[in-house]
Parts: structure tokens; C-alpha cells; sequence
């Protein structure tokens, strides 16, 4: 399978709506949304190899959800950040995981929805 860089597309508010809706009524205490900032989006996206977003859901040490943000290159790969590995004796023997020498990274810190701003379609504030 081929991997297109540029995946994702618009869709209506409807359709937004519909989805939006129908995920509020089947997890009535959820969060139903996350906030990221635009500095961070332009971390990830400022990296060579990045191409795209790739989000990751997780549960965190107090069992809430989380969104995990890396960036993507153009093969359809997690670009992570290097680790570097130390031997018993404490010296560097190397890294692993990330292959780009500039590395990437990894985002949360989120703001979780609720509350979610001015009531719309998207957050249940036009819900009959």
C-alpha cells in the first residue's frame, strides 16, 4: 500500500456534527475534544523529514485519554526523537529509535474539552 502525504480532507459541518453528536451520546462523561496551540502544530510540522501529523490515543497514570501528536515523513513513519543509550559503566554507546539526526517530537499537553468554548454543533451547545 502506497502512503499519500497528503491524506485527510475537509468534510461538512454536517457530517462533523453527526459524528461529534453521535460520540457525545455513546460516552456521555467523556472528553470529547482536545486543544493543541498552533506553536506546537508548527513544532512538529518545522522538522525536515515531517510531512504530516499522526495522532496517537493513550491513557495516562490517572486513566484519562490523551491525544499523542508526532510528526510523519513522507514514507508514512513516525518521526520520534533520538534517544541515547548508556552503557552500565555510564558512556554513550549510541542511539536508538528516531532515524532523523534532528530528531522529532512528541506532543500532549493538551487542553481537554469541556470546556470547550463558545457552544457549537461540534461540542453539543446546538443539541436539541
Amino acid at each position: 500500500m502506497n502512503f499519500d502525504v497528503n491524506a485527510g480532507g475537509p468534510i461538512s459541518l454536517e457530517q462533523a456534527a453527526d459524528w461529534t453528536k453521535r460520540f457525545r451520546d455513546n460516552n456521555p462523561n467523556a472528553v470529547i475534544g482536545h486543544y493543541f496551540g498552533q506553536k506546537v502544530i508548527r513544532e512538529i510540522l518545522r522538522t525536515k523529514k515531517v510531512r504530516g501529523i499522526r495522532v496517537y490515543k493513550g491513557i495516562d497514570e490517572n486513566h484519562n485519554d490523551q491525544l499523542i501528536l508526532v510528526g510523519v515523513d513522507r514514507r508514512g513513519n513516525d518521526v520520534l526523537p533520538s534517544l541515547i543509550q548508556f552503557n552500565s559503566e555510564g558512556r554513550e554507546e549510541g542511539t536508538v529509535s528516531g532515524d532523523d539526526p534532528d530528531g522529532g517530537i512528541i506532543i500532549d499537553e493538551s487542553i481537554p474539552c469541556p470546556p470547550c468554548g463558545t457552544p457549537n454543533q461540534l461540542n453539543g451547545g446546538h443539541d436539541n
